[in-house]
């Protein structure tokens, strides 16, 4: 039976153990950062939650609530940037 693929033909890439402990490193740097975005958006969720809920006894801390909301996302998002971006930079 002839053979469709040579195995002799090249040689596999060379690891080491710093390669593989970086590229640990960095597939727990992505598990953190997303469950850093999950808790972010459960508390997002709390807080909208919150806000339809006190509409009626207090409009300012329901505005207050959405506003939260609001900063959560835009830091996590930032944060997640930030997080993405040195495990990159490390990288290079």
């Amino acid at each position: 039976m002839k053979q469709i693929y040579d195995f002799n033909g090249h040689e596999p890439p060379r690891i080491n153990e710093a390669m593989l402990q970086e590229q640990l490193r960095r597939r727990e740097l992505k598990r953190q950062t997303l469950l850093l975005r999950i808790a972010a958006l459960l508390s997002c969720v709390c807080y909208a939650v919150f806000a339809f809920f006190i509409i009626n006894d207090s409009v300012i801390a329901a505005v207050a609530s959405i506003i939260m909301c609001t900063v959560t996302l835009i830091g996590t998002g930032v944060l997640s940037v930030v997080f993405l971006r040195c495990g990159m930079k490390d990288q290079s």
